[in-house]
């Protein structure tokens, strides 16, 4: 098969979203997710798994918002990054990761449009492109899963 190199960009960029990889993905982070440690704290780390995970489903909304809305206005940063509510319950967290997943979802779809450009400028930040902010995404998303990881080993609750 001869796949063109846009393609094979579409496809790692699907990949790094949703596989392994070189690092744990959404499911083997948060499927059983022990729920009695959403808002456990380890010393020294000012934030807890739940408060982790609602941002980065902010954040992922946020981009896509970037990527998406010509008219995009930048949310207060730090404090619109970070959830307002200090706890949540499971219903909370269950609605979080099923939003950071709907994310992803949509982000596959855009990326599988052959109608997206995925170099050209974005009218929002026109030194940005949807290449560069899908892999702001998956930077974000990686760098927080591993703490996630790191927080279920000090719970032991990490079988992998």
């Amino acid at each position: 098969m001869n796949l063109s190199a846009d393609q094979v960009v579409r496809d790692q960029l699907i990949s790094f979203l949703k596989e392994r990889n070189a690092h744990a993905n959404l499911d083997d982070v948060l499927n059983d997710f022990p729920l009695e440690h959403i808002h456990s704290k380890i010393e020294g780390v000012e934030y807890t798994p739940w408060q982790l995970l609602e941002h980065m489903r902010l954040c992922q909304d946020d981009i896509i918002e970037f990527i998406e809305n010509p008219d995009y206005k930048m949310p207060d940063w730090p404090a619109d990054y970070w959830s307002k509510e200090k706890e949540a319950d499971k219903s909370q967290w269950e609605r979080c990761v099923s939003q950071l997943y709907d994310g992803i979802g949509h982000l596959e779809r855009m990326i599988n449009n052959p109608n997206v450009d995925l170099y050209q400028s974005m009218p929002a930040g026109e030194k940005y492109t949807v290449f560069r902010e899908i892999l702001v995404i998956i930077d974000h998303n990686a760098h927080h899963l591993g703490q996630l990881v790191l927080f279920r080993k000090h719970f032991s609750a990490w079988k992998k």
